[in-house]
This record gives C-alpha cells, structure tokens and sequence, in this order.
C-alpha cells in the first residue's frame, strides 16, 4: 500500500474535514470544528475533533498522529486555544494516542449509542 497522504476538504454544514488517501483509497478522516458546539460540559472550550477514524491495518502508522497535528495547526489558524476529543474510556489504544499526542484528561461523561450507554473522558489540548 501507498504511504497515505492527507487531502483537505471543506463543507459548510459539517465544518472542516481532512482525508488520508492511499492508492486512491480513503484510509482515515478527521472531522473537527471551531466551536464547541458538541461539547457543554467542559468550560472554556472553543473547538472540537469530533471524529478520527483511520483503518485498523494503518493504525501505528502516523496517519492518525498526521491528521490530528494537520487539523490542530488549521484550528491555530483560526485563533483557537482550548480543542477536546471525546474517547470511550475503555478504548485503551486511543486514549494512550491522546496522551502520546498531548491530551490531558479534563472530563468525563456518559454517551448513548444504541441500547447501551458508554462512558466517555474528554482529552484537552492547548493550542
């Protein structure tokens, strides 16, 4: 496989989202906004990846690690300071990413996804 490369997208409705494409494949995306409009019980918020996503055969590839530095470096652009991502709590691989990426635990709460609720720990980065 191609090492995978990032591609910028744009939409309005559902803010800014980059893909990692290989072989003209997407193998990863990255979702996040300039607001905090997911999240309302963590204070002083002001953007949010809502979703990173990258292929189980990539993962431990840099292509996560890329897509969350590309989409950290976009929200200091736009004069961000304070971003969270949500993560299952017991989803270990990604919440030691985070950390390795330099998020610190700040939060916790419970999510509904289906018949079951799950709990969730939000992971803040200082921009």
């Amino acid at each position: 496989m191609d090492r995978p490369s990032l591609v910028e997208r744009r939409r309005k409705q559902y803010k800014d989202y980059i893909v990692a494409v290989s072989a003209g494949e997407v193998v990863g995306y990255c979702w996040y906004v300039n607001d905090s409009s997911f999240t309302n019980d963590v204070s002083d918020i002001d953007s949010e990846v809502v979703a990173l996503y990258v292929k189980p055969e990539l993962k431990r590839h840099g292509v996560g690690g890329k897509m969350l530095s590309y989409a950290i470096d976009d929200l200091k652009k736009q004069d961000r300071k304070r971003m969270i991502i949500w993560c299952l709590k017991e989803n270990t691989p990604s919440r030691m990413f985070y950390e390795s990426m330099g998020g610190t635990i700040v939060g916790e709460h419970k999510i509904h996804i289906g018949n079951q609720d799950y709990d969730e720990v939000g992971f803040l980065y200082t921009l």
